[in-house]
């Protein structure tokens, strides 16, 4: 049941994560607003969502992936972290003379996928079904919030009357 609800849950978060983002950047909404009023990790709500120097080296795969093309000031696409979707705002970077040790500081809005699976265990099997299974984008622009990692599993919907899909 769970892995039958994946896709259109992942896609629900996916374009909530968008809806936010685009309040955000055509000013409707700040972004530390946005962290209080839809952030899922009760953490970010007390901290405004600020990651406070997080070494280079530690960002998984996703989280580099859409930090590294950000400058200071600039707000990332939402792309899928773990058990969550999620959307980074870089605040800044201090380099060191090691590249694996510059800490970069930034602000991050969690968006949950709820597949009433208990927390220790949502991580890993949302990764699996991810691995697992072929997800549909709705929207293809979506593709480019998955991790690279897991690109393959990834299928831009065809809305072509004429397409066919493969089973």
């Amino acid at each position: 049941m769970v892995a039958a609800n994946f896709p259109s849950q992942l896609a629900a978060a996916l374009q909530k994560a968008k809806d936010i983002r685009e309040q955000i950047v055509s000013g409707k909404l700040t972004f530390e607003d946005a962290v209080k009023n839809y952030s899922e990790d009760p953490r970010a709500k007390l901290t405004a969502g600020l990651v406070d120097g997080a070494m280079a080296s530690f960002l998984n795969e996703s989280e580099h992936v859409a930090i590294s093309k950000l400058k200071p000031g600039e707000i990332s696409q939402p792309f899928l972290f773990g058990s969550s979707v999620e959307i980074v705002r870089l605040e800044k970077i201090e380099a060191a003379v090691n590249p694996s040790q510059t800490k970069l500081f930034y602000r991050v809005i969690q968006i949950g996928l709820d597949l009433g699976i208990p927390a220790p265990e949502k991580t890993s099997k949302i990764r699996s079904l991810v691995l697992s299974s072929r997800i549909d984008v709705l929207d293809p622009e979506f593709e480019l919030f998955i991790p690279p990692s897991m690109a393959k599993t990834v299928m831009k919907k065809d809305v072509s009357p004429t397409a066919s899909r493969p089973k």
